[in-house]
């Protein structure tokens, strides 16, 4: 029982979050009422509108130190939230946004350092199922879900060294050179 029939008043439709998040979009706002699903909607509004949804690109990428023997590579996950107007546009998106974040540069022991994009772990899209603050969501099925939590002193934020790999001295960047100025 809702406020307003409480109230003896009729009761107003439930809105649900997918057409909360259209009427926070004007240009969407005329797409909100009708019995369609979210998920159709949402497909039926980017097409007729063109109004652009949010994506998360679950990026690879691997650093590799020139010269090194070692067969392990370091790798890192990195998220990556944009805008984009179509699923298809959103893949073109992440892998410009990966390569465009690919860099080298001097290592304090002289050595190279690249940081490659190997590519797309997962690209999801978030406006359609996901709250305005959430940046990434995976579901799955576990006997034992309670295994996954960790206790808050084993989380990266309170760790001296957030997702440590151990000794990472190969990764500390040269000290800039400095030019001497002429007297």
């Amino acid at each position: 029982m809702n406020a307003s029939s409480a109230r003896g008043g009729a009761s107003a439709p439930a809105v649900s979050p997918f057409n909360q998040k259209l009427r926070k979009r004007p240009e969407c706002e005329k797409m909100v009422s009708g019995t369609v699903s979210p998920r159709p909607r949402a497909a039926i509004i980017r097409s007729v509108l063109r109004c652009p949804v949010r994506y998360v690109a679950n990026m690879l990428f691997q650093y590799r130190v020139v010269p090194d023997a070692r067969k392990r590579r370091t790798c890192e996950k990195r998220f990556v939230v944009f805008n984009a107007e179509s699923p298809d546009g959103a893949f073109r998106r992440a892998l410009r946004l990966g390569k465009a974040r690919q860099h080298r540069y001097r290592n304090v022991s002289g050595g190279m350092v690249y940081v490659e994009f190997l590519g797309l772990i997962d690209l999801l899209e978030l406006d359609s199922v996901c709250e305005p603050d959430e940046v990434w969501y995976s579901m799955f099925a576990t006997t034992n879900p309670h295994r996954l939590i960790a206790p808050m002193k084993k989380l990266a934020v309170f760790m001296d060294v957030p997702g440590s790999i151990g000794a990472a001295i190969w990764a500390s960047p040269a000290p800039p050179k400095l030019r001497r100025r002429k007297p």
